[in-house]
């Protein structure tokens, strides 16, 4: 990518959520920021344009305990059909995590995803805590912590997302390769570095605390936290407790399977499955100058409507169950832009063709 279609990222969409204070980190010449262009802006605008006409929008803003409670019925049924898998062959434990362990690790994650832009409860500590129980079953290490700041950072650049499976252009045996391993990757890397991390952490603020140590913690620059040294806090400590205990129990009570059952329908939700395929929804790129796309598929609202992300990206203070209503609201606005109708055609479209590379998607 040339030089001048590059920048250092700076925040672009103003939704309310304290955001500044962590992009403002990425900064600091210890941190190697992502030089990635800034395309929060193409929301920004649409989102003064469209409440300059439609200012009634404004009256979608607010929070969803609904979801709370969905997290309250889905979390406990995910668990318990990891622990009947136990003793169950390998061909049950698969064909379980391609349907409805897929189908639950998809709504857990979006439901953590409302608490990451603290859409269910007014508290942010409440929402912090749902962040990370809807992720929990999903990853082996703190990721709620660290997706509460990588995700706002998103927000302002967007187009982070275009790389997640490299080049848009790669063959389609990459394209299933990438599919299948990416999130078992990011998975792995999160929880062997956490094992670093968080004892350092824990060690060197309890040095501080004795008197022992200037510095109340030590952080060290290992993916993934080298891009957010925010993450480096007691929440990291909280989470990383949080999840070990929980994966910890898992295998005391079922052993290897339920843990197999849930890191495989992790690996589906964000891959190589046409409910995986939000990944690629999301932010490949279709069209020239929009960033983001939606999908409008059958059965949204089992989805918890996230298809809506071109809305979602406009207005990040709008809970899920009421992004339909936004574009219904504004459908001049949405109609005309480029989207897909179901997941399955994002599946096909994602493997016959080759999207727009990010480099000419740049290009004025």
């Amino acid at each position: 990518m040339s030089s001048k279609s590059t920048k250092t990222v700076t925040v672009a969409q103003d939704d309310g959520m304290p955001s500044r204070k962590f992009v403002t980190l990425l900064q600091f010449d210890t941190v190697k920021p992502l030089e990635l262009p800034e395309q929060g802006t193409w929301h920004r605008d649409r989102k003064r344009a469209i409440l300059k006409k439609y200012p009634q929008v404004e009256k979608l803003y607010g929070n969803e305990p609904l979801s709370g409670l969905l997290l309250i019925l889905l979390l406990p049924i995910h668990t318990y059909i990891a622990l009947a898998l136990e003793n169950q062959p390998w061909w049950v434990v698969l064909l379980a995590s391609y349907t409805i362990g897929t189908l639950l690790s998809y709504q857990l994650i979006i439901i953590a995803h409302e608490g990451t832009h603290e859409l269910v409860f007014k508290n942010q500590t409440a929402n912090r805590f749902v962040n990370m129980f809807g992720h929990l079953p999903n990853w082996w290490g703190p990721f709620g912590n660290f997706w509460w700041s990588e995700h706002r950072w998103h927000h302002s650049v967007v187009v982070d997302k275009a790389l997640r499976y490299g080049p848009q252009n790669v063959n389609f045996l990459r394209k299933a390769f990438f599919t299948l391993i990416f999130i078992h990757i990011i998975n792995f890397t999160i929880f062997v570095t956490s094992l670093i991390q968080v004892p350092i952490y824990v060690i060197s603020t309890l040095l501080h605390f004795l008197g022992l140590r200037k510095n109340p913690n030590c952080f060290l620059y290992i993916p993934p936290y080298d891009r957010f040294p925010i993450c480096a806090s007691g929440w990291m400590v909280i989470n990383f407790i949080i999840t070990n205990i929980y994966h910890a129990s898992l295998f005391y009570f079922g052993g290897w399977n339920p843990i197999i059952y849930q890191t495989l329908s992790s690996g589906f939700c964000n891959g190589l499955h046409p409910i995986g395929m939000r990944q690629v929804q999301e932010h490949y790129l279709l069209a020239k100058k929009q960033p983001t796309t939606s999908v409008y598929a059958p059965f949204s609202w089992l989805y918890l409507h996230i298809g809506y992300h071109v809305e979602h990206h406009d207005f990040a203070k709008i809970p899920w169950n009421r992004l339909p209503e936004l574009r219904r609201i504004a459908p001049d606005f949405y109609d005309n832009l480029k989207y897909y109708n179901s997941y399955m055609e994002v599946l096909v479209y994602f493997f016959t063709n080759d999207g727009i590379p990010i480099d000419i998607f740049l290009e004025n």
